[in-house]
């Protein structure tokens, strides 16, 4: 099995979850000026991604 880009991977996980109004991938970086209060390595140390949907 090919593994897939960071591209194929976010489509990929977009369509499994399209029953969601809005779906969202940002990698670690998009983090950087987030609120300490806020940010996801308070969930999970040492994320790299994060899948946000509503």
């Amino acid at each position: 099995m090919s593994q897939l880009n960071n591209k194929e991977m976010t489509e990929k996980i977009k369509a499994m979850l399209n029953i969601f109004d809005v779906v969202g991938v940002a990698t670690k970086d998009r983090f950087k000026n987030a609120p300490e209060e806020y940010h996801p390595k308070n969930l999970l140390e040492g994320f790299t991604s994060a899948i946000v949907f509503c």
